[in-house]
């Protein structure tokens, strides 16, 4: 296993990849990282990816998010196409949810 990013400090503790984005988030910014993992051919039933994201300041507050995929493991073969798209797609998702954390955190209230 094996995550990276601009500006990403991940570290794996085996089943745990922890990933902390060391440069001020500024309002608007997207941030992205990659974590890299092989599943055995011979694994069955499920993979479940999760994923986290907090957000916050001291002053503001701290938001969490959390979403999760389950994905069916295949018969020993790649699956591609929609498999791939899903991911895509709860990629976005998480990474949606997870810029929402953090602009919801730096909203100030209104007197």
């Amino acid at each position: 296993v094996s995550a990276s990013g601009e500006a990403w400090a991940c570290a794996h503790r085996a089943p745990v990849v922890t990933c902390t984005y060391i440069d001020p988030m500024i309002k608007g910014l997207s941030a992205s990282f990659t974590v890299v993992t092989t599943v055995a051919q011979s694994a069955t039933g499920q993979i479940r990816n999760i994923a986290v994201a907090t957000g916050g300041s001291p002053s503001s507050g701290t938001s969490t998010g959390s979403a999760y995929l389950l994905l069916p493991t295949g018969s020993g073969t790649a699956k591609t196409g929609a498999a791939v798209a899903a991911l895509l797609l709860a990629a976005l998702a998480m990474l949606a949810a997870g810029a929402g954390l953090v602009r919801a955190s730096r909203r100030k209230p209104n007197p």
